[in-house]
């Protein structure tokens, strides 16, 4: 999973930051087949966040997609990406079946 964490300069009010975001989400989802979420606080017009949640069968796709999707989101002109972190975890790091 990852959390892009986005400055939106040229908004002026709630309604231009959801159309932003909206627009970034679809672009993500549609490339990169993802679940996307606006997990940003609602109450600053020009600051908002997304959590990015996708599986795969290889630590190294993961990685590559998670890549691919930080470009899309420096290549868009609307946005500036203030912040980028990740957490990449595996099954066999969790408790066994019947653990807690």
């Amino acid at each position: 999973m990852a959390r892009l964490e986005l400055h939106i300069p040229l908004s002026r009010s709630l309604k231009d930051r959801r159309a932003v975001l909206s627009s970034l989400k679809g672009r993500i989802v549609e490339r990169s087949r993802v679940a996307v979420i606006d997990c940003g606080s609602q109450d600053f017009w020009q600051r908002g966040a997304l959590g990015l949640c996708l599986v795969a069968r290889e630590e190294s796709q993961v990685r590559a997609l998670l890549s691919s999707i930080l470009r899309l989101a420096e290549d868009d002109d609307r946005v500036v990406v203030l912040s980028y972190d990740t957490r990449i975890g595996s099954l066999d790091d969790a408790p066994g079946e019947g653990e807690s």
